[in-house]
């Protein structure tokens, strides 16, 4: 997948294929990165044509999946940025979000580990049964695995250590069921967990939310995609409600920004403005 003249053509005809064959829209991604994925997926897959590329995204297989799952904007884990929980804590008291019932938005959640993260923290913060945590994504493959509520236990090791530095007050393994090679959360947490596919850019959600996460997802897009995103992400929010980007993504340049207040600049935290 090397770039020539013909790259844009194929990249088309490549992201026509996965919306009418897998149901994912990658309309308005980042050329650039996209282009670095393929050739390190087309390595690792031994796939030497981009004839044989587009027979394998034709059809519904692991490897499809596999490659998917890799190209689709997908940044996941279990208290990833642990300083984020503990700022979250602060942030929500402060502005008085305890008070009432809180509907959080985890945005391209992936396969749902920063959203079993969430539910974890509220648990143990008194919170959770104020609380429902919705998480979205493009991604079939990655939320059939969040229904479930998996977690490896080839990672959990380093997942209890970011538990721990994010305030964490019990051991972590105390919130999920242990099978074989597998960690399975709670059905009690689970319970507040809805998880489902929605593409950003249609306008399809109708609530207004409290807390918004949307980390490490508009870096993968081009800047006209990043405004409308970030108005549709405004536009999810309540007055005074508070929304995360990822610590190294920058807003500062996007219209819709002049709607939200920074609260912290290390964690890009933001409050949106009244009116």
């Amino acid at each position: 997948m090397k770039k020539n003249t013909s790259t844009p053509i194929i990249i088309a005809e490549m992201m026509q294929l996965i919306r009418e064959n897998h149901g994912i829209n990658l309309d308005g991604i980042n050329m650039n990165l996209l282009l670095r994925r393929l050739e390190l997926l087309t390595l690792k897959h031994k796939i030497t044509s981009v004839n044989d590329l587009m027979n394998i995204l034709m059809h519904q297989s692991e490897t499809s999946s596999n490659i998917i799952q890799q190209i689709t904007p997908s940044v996941t884990g279990m208290f990833r940025d642990p300083g984020l929980f503990l700022r979250l804590d602060r942030v929500i008291v402060n502005q008085k979000l305890d008070k009432q019932t809180i509907r959080i938005w985890h945005v391209g959640c992936a396969e749902g580990l920063e959203v079993f993260s969430m539910a974890i923290r509220l648990a143990e913060v008194g919170l959770l049964t104020q609380s429902v945590l919705y998480g979205t994504d493009i991604n079939e493959y990655a939320l059939k695995k969040a229904n479930k509520g998996i977690v490896p236990l080839s990672e959990f090791k380093n997942y209890s250590a970011n538990y721990l530095a994010a305030g964490g007050m019990n051991s972590l393994s105390d919130y999920f069921t242990i099978s074989y090679d597998q960690a399975i959360l709670k059905q009690h947490l689970r319970n507040k967990i809805f998880i489902g596919k929605q593409q950003l850019g249609l306008k399809e959600n109708f609530q207004k939310h409290q807390l918004v996460l949307c980390r490490n997802l508009l870096y993968y897009y081009n800047l006209a995609e990043q405004n409308m995103l970030l108005d549709e992400l405004v536009d999810s929010m309540v007055d005074d409600g508070i929304i995360c980007f990822g610590i190294n993504e920058n807003i500062e340049n996007l219209t819709a920004s002049i709607n939200l207040k920074c609260l912290d600049a290390q964690y890009r935290i933001y409050q949106k403005l009244k009116g």
